[in-house]
């Protein structure tokens, strides 16, 4: 809970004036480079499960309502 009051609080503080580089530069800056490079792992990983995850939803979702 700390933590994630912590990291809002940089973040908050950060997004309105940050350069580009998005994730890893906002973390690096706040955090480190071993942080931001967790950050944008983490960030690569929900993205390549979120496509997937979706579509299977979408499925289920479709299948339901062909089926009732």
């Amino acid at each position: 809970m700390l933590f994630s009051f912590a990291g809002a609080r940089s973040t908050s503080r950060a997004v309105p004036c940050s350069p580009a580089g998005g994730v890893y530069r906002v973390v690096k800056e706040a955090l480190g480079g071993t942080f931001a490079k967790l950050s944008v792992s983490a960030l690569m990983f929900d993205y390549i499960l979120t496509g997937p995850i979706s579509g299977v939803s979408a499925g289920q979702y479709i299948t339901g309502l062909m089926t009732n």
